[in-house]
């Protein structure tokens, strides 16, 4: 479970939060990728594009039968450890929560335009206490899903 004490939290949790699909969602897939890829031949008679456009759905596929392994969290006054990957709170702007499945996802947004988001996923009775200890160091901001996160909801992956 997870340990806190005064100078921070640690944790094991999966790396990301798994949505079950049922074998249908997968043929949904399949169908909609060589429907897409027949469309864009007829459209273009380009068979690279067609293959690419079929094969991204193969490899969405495949992508979604991943599990997710399980790391380590560690949250100090001084730095954000997921799994092997190091931040720093100087690193980021804000951060976001929402509940993700039986998760609690807690999003830390960066402060470059294109740098990537560090995400981890906490799952205990101490919500407040963690998000306490987060917005004592970086201002919380109301989770505001964008497009693509909308769409992978959705879509359940």
């Amino acid at each position: 479970g997870p340990d806190f004490s005064d100078e921070g939290f640690s944790w094991s949790g999966p790396e990301f939060a798994q949505h079950d699909k049922p074998s249908s969602w997968y043929l949904v897939i399949i169908v909609v990728g060589l429907v897409l890829g027949a469309i864009i031949y007829v459209l273009t008679r380009d068979m690279l594009s067609t293959i690419s456009v079929a094969g991204a759905f193969i490899i969405l596929g495949l992508y979604s039968l991943r599990k997710p392994k399980e790391i380590t969290y560690i949250l100090t006054d001084y730095d954000i450890s997921v799994g092997t990957k190091q931040y720093t709170y100087e690193q980021f702007r804000s951060f976001t929560v929402n509940t993700e499945g039986n998760y609690l996802n807690i999003t830390f947004l960066p402060l470059r335009r294109f740098a990537t988001t560090a995400g981890l996923y906490y799952q205990g009775q101490d919500e407040d206490r963690l998000i306490g200890f987060l917005s004592d160091r970086l201002p919380m901001e109301k989770h505001k899903p964008d497009l693509i996160e909308t769409f992978m909801q959705r879509i359940r992956f």
